[in-house]
């Protein structure tokens, strides 16, 4: 097992000694990860101390509440580390054991070359790269969404509220730049972790569960303590307020288009050409005598780091594929009318980043609901 961890080096990070538990899929490269979420209840540490009440019988005030952190819920979670010798493939097979979409790349003695993502592997694939290149090759190409230079500008404080760090990404919406993932640093500048689109909508998740279910505290063992911070109905309030689906999606007309019969590598060039996180999988039928495009699936980023890790050919068709993972659309599905709420815990109890939402009438495709829209969405609150 290797033993490290993130220390400031030179105004960044670099890689020091403590103990990282090795996964047991990574035995072909020295892949690194630190554990990921506990089971165990836990308090959410707090951007400021809360006060006793005036009777001091250790309630906390409902006047001195503060509020959750980024440092609290990227607690909860590991730190995924990859070495830059590893290559594109064995990132993918490491991303997709860890259920997460961004690994820390380092190189030598444990120099930080950036963040590694799923859109990068996108990008690389469509461009041409090999699935031997290694990674540091990759992060030093012009194409790299977030080599060491751009962690400084997509860095949070880890004592910043969870609508700051969505209107931090949110700033990045639509760049070359454009990630789902923040780089959070301590006070003292040391490596807290890294919070992605996700994480933020499993807050959402977690504070709507505690404003609507009496007995939410030993339904999830992470919603405790949550209560402490600030009433759960308020947080709710504040990251999204009364907002619908149909208000953060974006339209079926804004997507890119991809048929059942075409092959993978067809689906993943629409999505990146159209600089888009998923494509709509049509097909070509009849409806009320006229031909029709039925949306059958969606294909994303996810799909393509599992073709890499799992060395799955890209001639394969779309149909095939999604016949062999048993995909359709019904699970990731959401009515347009439906609060962000709602849709935050779809994607958090089946860990998607893509809902297809529905009209309320005639259940029509109305457009594609994704994590960073929903937290695009608490950003402009």
């Amino acid at each position: 097992a290797q033993w490290l961890k993130l220390l400031p080096v030179s105004g960044f990070f670099a890689l020091g000694s403590a103990p990282l538990a090795r996964p047991p899929w990574a035995g072909r490269m020295a892949l690194t990860a630190q554990a990921g979420r506990g089971a165990e209840p836990r308090d959410f540490p707090s951007a400021s101390r809360m006060e006793d009440d005036e009777e001091g019988n250790g309630e906390p005030s409902m006047s001195h509440c503060a509020c959750l952190t980024v440092g609290a819920v990227t607690g909860c979670g590991g730190l995924v580390v990859c070495p830059g010798a590893a290559s594109l493939a064995d990132a993918a097979d490491l991303l997709l054991h860890t259920d997460r979409t961004a690994a820390l790349a380092v190189e030598g003695v444990g120099i930080a070359l950036g963040l590694l993502t799923e859109n990068d592997l996108l990008t690389a694939f469509v461009g041409g790269a090999p699935r031997e290149c290694n990674v540091v090759a990759w992060l030093r190409d012009v194409r790299a969404r977030l080599p060491w230079c751009m962690l400084p500008a997509l860095t949070v404080e880890a004592g910043a509220t969870i609508k700051e760090a969505a209107r931090q990404m949110r700033l990045q919406k639509g760049t070359d730049n454009a990630q789902h993932h923040l780089v959070v640093q301590d006070a003292g500048g040391n490596l807290h972790g890294v919070l992605s689109a996700l994480d933020i909508v499993r807050v959402l998740w977690l504070a709507g569960l505690c404003a609507s279910t009496e007995n939410a505290e030993g339904m999830v063992p992470e919603v405790w303590g949550l209560e402490k911070l600030e009433p759960p109905a308020h947080l709710v309030a504040d990251l999204v307020g009364d907002l619908t689906v149909e208000a953060a999606m974006k339209p079926r007309a804004a997507l890119p288009e991809c048929p059942l019969e075409a092959p993978l590598s067809q689906a993943f060039a629409s999505m990146a050409s159209a600089r888009q996180n998923c494509v709509l999988i049509v097909g070509t039928e009849e409806g009320d005598g006229r031909p029709c495009r039925p949306v059958h699936s969606v294909i994303t980023p996810r799909d393509l780091v599992r073709v890499l890790a799992e060395g799955a050919p890209v001639t394969t068709t779309v149909e095939s594929w999604l016949q062999g993972s048993q995909r359709g659309i019904e699970p990731r599905q959401i009515a347009s009318s439906a609060g962000l709420v709602e849709a935050a815990a779809i994607m958090t109890t089946s860990s998607v980043h893509h809902l297809v939402v529905v009209e309320p009438v005639g259940r029509g495709v109305a457009g594609i609901l994704s994590a960073l829209d929903v937290v695009s969405a608490i950003g402009r609150v």
